[in-house]
């Protein structure tokens, strides 16, 4: 088995510099959510993960809500225009600004 070349250390700062930007703007807005809003997107997250699974029949065992539910908001967040209530995208304000 070949060893795989080592990733350049400006490549792996900025990877981890991004990992952690989008880790922040997902804890951001987690804790701008109400009790009932993340009550909301921690039980469709949960559901997800577990139906995701049972489908898939991955074998993968359960991670924890607390890891499906910064997942879900990291997806809503990459598709802001089709999460509007999470993300707070407005076509009129998002689209001029393209």
């Amino acid at each position: 088995m070949s060893q795989q070349p080592a990733l350049p250390d400006a490549l792996v700062e900025y990877i981890n510099k991004r990992d952690q930007e989008r880790a922040d703007r997902i804890a951001a807005l987690w804790a701008g959510l109400t009790e009932r809003e993340q009550g909301l997107v921690k039980d469709a997250a949960v559901m997800g993960w577990v139906q995701g699974v049972i489908s898939t029949r991955a074998g993968e065992q359960w991670p924890g809500d607390w890891v499906a539910v910064p997942t879900v908001i990291g997806a809503c967040l990459d598709h802001a225009s089709l999460y509007q209530t999470l993300t707070g995208w407005t076509p009129a304000i998002d689209e001029a600004e393209e």
